[in-house]
């Protein structure tokens, strides 16, 4: 065989495998994002420090890494805390698994964020931003959205212990 149908041969290969990946990538179905708790994790010259314990679930057929998750956290559609996660998760397929994403609800926007948050009221919440899963070379971004309601303690209801014995 001549060198140029050994690089016809190639090119058409490459061709079709990239048609096929591409083609396979539009199917890809997003992530499921679901807030399964909050851990505070102290106090920073930042602000508060806390974790949430997101569910990631990957509906397809297919395992894959998530890149990155940037998200934004509000109360009552004011944010309270921005972030972005880059560490690589492995989600495989069909599988959920937890993710730690780190936030903090910093110190300039601390009294927005607790303005009117001990009425006994019930408040809003939003946890929106996007995830980017990949599976090769194929890189996909995805939106999402999770919100609630909560209700907040009155502040006249709230009691602070100290235990003394622990110090």
């Amino acid at each position: 065989m001549r060198h140029g149908s050994w690089t016809g041969v190639l090119t058409g290969t490459l061709l079709v495998a990239s048609m096929l990946a591409l083609s396979s990538c539009s199917s890809v179905e997003e992530p499921k994002m679901t807030i399964r708790d909050i851990d505070f994790e102290g106090i920073s010259s930042d602000g508060l420090e806390f974790v949430l314990l997101v569910e990631v679930s990957n509906p397809n057929s297919f395992g894959a890494e998530i890149d990155y998750v940037e998200y934004t956290v509000d109360v009552d559609r004011r944010e309270v805390a921005r972030g972005r996660r880059m560490e690589d998760v492995a989600v495989g397929a069909g599988a959920t698994v937890d993710v730690e994403v780190p936030f903090a609800v910093r110190w300039e926007s601390f009294g927005d964020a607790l303005e009117g948050l001990f009425d006994g009221r019930e408040h809003q919440w939003d946890f929106e931003g996007e995830v980017r899963i990949r599976k090769g070379a194929l890189r996909r971004t995805f939106s999402f959205r999770e919100g609630g309601t909560f209700e907040s303690p009155d502040i006249g209801d709230v009691r602070i212990e100290i235990d003394t014995g622990a110090l």
